[in-house]
């Protein structure tokens, strides 16, 4: 499907610019808030198949560059947990402004899932799918690092964290001072919305015991594994599953408004 977007600047809470990519149905219509993970950005393949096929349901969406990424300003080094956070708020700002009346749901992996998932409780949402979140990340950092890896972050002032591709980016200790101090089970306590997590079982980035932890703690939420999947949902399929799955979250979320077509698309 042809998606028609349009390009939009908003700032977060330091005063720097974020960009992003604005689809709008109709103005009381549902907008789902699409957030990529560390190192990726807006225009990364789930986010692309996922606008169209919430295009279809007649949803609209926003997909944005978080602070450091893509085209958005600011230092890769510099980003922290709680700037996530807030590029998350800056959003759903950004789109209650432009439609006071449309319901807003969130949507976001790894980085990006965590990102919305200690924002939640401070905003005025429908719910939420959190794929492969890392929501427990001090712990997934010692978890991979170790405590000598730790301790070196600490001493360099920086770690270089490799991307997909095997591209090295140099990550602030600033990143490892924040995360230490969020509290997965007190922020799940405060999280009353309906909440899809989708994680794969063999992901050896985030721990998928992390998400099944954390579903327990929620109000209204629903872990969905995918046994041979890993962080990136590389395996045939696993990322047009997790795109219709999420898809389908947000198709019975909002099914009790009357004009929605996604009946005949999933």
């Amino acid at each position: 499907m042809d998606v028609q977007e349009e390009p939009v600047f908003f700032e977060n809470g330091r005063g720097q610019r974020l960009t992003g990519l604005l689809h709008a149905s109709r103005p009381d219509h549902p907008v789902i808030i699409l957030c990529h993970g560390f190192t990726s950005r807006k225009e990364n393949g789930k986010n692309e198949a996922l606008v169209s096929l919430l295009a279809s349901c007649g949803f609209g969406s926003l997909r944005f560059d978080f602070f450091g990424h893509g085209n958005s300003e600011g230092r890769l080094r510099d980003i922290t947990l709680s700037e996530g956070v807030r590029d998350v708020e800056a959003a759903y700002r950004f789109l209650r402004a432009r439609f006071p009346r449309s319901p807003i749901a969130l949507f976001g992996s790894s980085f990006g899932g965590s990102a919305c998932f200690y924002a939640a409780p401070s905003l005025d949402i429908a719910g939420m799918v959190l794929a492969c979140p890392a929501i427990h990340y001090f712990e997934n950092k010692q978890r991979l690092l170790g405590a000598q890896g730790i301790t070196e972050w600490r001493k360099k002032g920086y770690m270089v964290y490799k991307d997909w591709k095997g591209k090295g980016h140099k990550v602030g200790v600033a990143f490892l001072d924040d995360i230490e101090h969020f509290q997965p089970d007190e922020t799940a306590a405060r999280i009353r919305v309906k909440t899809l997590i989708i994680h794969g079982a063999k992901d050896k980035v985030i721990a998928h015991a992390g998400s099944a932890r954390i579903v327990k703690r929620l109000t209204d939420g629903t872990l969905t594994t995918y046994k041979d999947a890993d962080h990136n949902f590389s395996g045939k399929g696993q990322s047009d599953r997790l795109v219709h799955d999420a898809a389908g979250f947000f198709c019975d979320l909002f099914a009790m408004l009357p004009e929605q077509t996604h009946g005949r698309v999933l």
